[in-house]
């Protein structure tokens, strides 16, 4: 059970093999939209045709792109695992083309760090966005502190610690969130001072929550495979389940046996990723990370997904 991969490839990949956080192709369709709404004319895709989740995360996105009279300017070609220097000057030679749109495509935020470094020199009048995914995320916290504007960039997330007040606040929040803060933020307020809303203390990023959800359903796939066990005079949580067994459990959870996540609803497919998962368009504000308007895709609740009562984006 993995729960954060992402890349395409990785889809019907084994029998063995489950995920929670949703595909790169189906994130692609969101910040094509998104980047279609700010009508660029001169976007550039920055991605590693060597690596497989940025090669097939910028290939989604071109495709989905390159569509209502829109074309990306240019591609440019990076090294993941090349030196600062080497990614920054990337980008440095990617801005003579005068963008107003980089689309970034690469699977660490370290990798984001090098390759966000010329952009922190541009001018305010520069209206440079940036368009990517969340393998951002654990930076964007960090550059508000540090650099103050993190106003142009713009990502998909396939979950957020605010998303239940926004897309459905009449429902009942989890009990997670509260317990996350009790945990963490209590432990060391006030010996550290630290501001009320700090991600690792009150809020748990994208990647703590789709871990939490990935654990959650492994958890819940074990229950199933103990209730199917036809053994009698057995001790509940003693009982020995194969690797085969909770394999076929796993697959249970699905439709009307969908499991609800702090992080949408999970509904396993034939090739055992999530179906209709909700997305989200995080964008950086000064106030922080948000999501604005209806950026968010998906099916958020199990009942949603029964009655197809799902989101569209915009």
């Amino acid at each position: 059970m993995s729960s954060g991969a992402k890349s395409d490839d990785l889809s019907g990949i084994s029998n063995y093999f489950f995920h929670v956080s949703p595909l790169n192709k189906n994130a692609a369709p969101i910040l094509a939209t998104y980047a279609q709404s700010l009508h660029p004319k001169r976007l550039i895709v920055l991605e590693d045709q060597q690596e497989p989740f940025s090669q097939n995360l910028a290939q989604d996105f071109m495709t989905q792109f390159n569509t209502n009279g829109y074309q990306v300017l240019a591609t440019e070609q990076f090294h993941t695992g090349g030196s600062t220097n080497e990614l920054s000057g990337i980008v440095k030679s990617a801005l003579k083309m005068q963008p107003d749109v980089f689309f970034m495509a690469a699977n660490s935020a370290s990798i984001y760090q090098s390759l966000l470094v010329p952009i922190y020199s541009l001018p305010p009048s520069n209206q440079l966005q940036i368009i990517t995914d969340s393998s951002i995320y654990p930076i964007v916290d960090n550059l508000q502190k540090k650099i103050g504007d993190v106003t142009r960039l713009h990502f998909a997330s396939g979950a957020f610690p605010d998303e239940w007040e926004v897309i459905k606040p009449s429902a009942k929040t989890p009990s997670f969130f509260d317990e996350y803060s009790q945990a963490f933020w209590y432990s060391v307020f006030p010996s550290q001072n630290l501001p009320p809303n700090t991600y690792g203390y009150t809020r748990a990023d994208v990647f703590v929550m789709l871990a939490y959800d990935g654990l959650s359903v492994l958890l819940k796939g074990m229950e199933i495979a103990e209730r199917g066990k036809s053994v009698v005079n057995v001790t509940p949580g003693t009982m020995n389940i194969t690797p085969d067994d909770l394999q076929r459990s796993l697959t249970m959870i699905s439709g009307a046996q969908a499991f609800q996540g702090i992080t949408g609803q999970i509904s396993f497919d034939g090739n055992h990723d999530p179906t209709n998962k909700e997305l989200l368009l995080l964008r950086g504000t000064p106030q922080g990370l948000q999501i604005e308007g209806h950026d968010y895709q998906g099916c958020f609740l199990v009942q949603d997904l029964l009655s197809q009562n799902c989101d569209n984006m915009g």
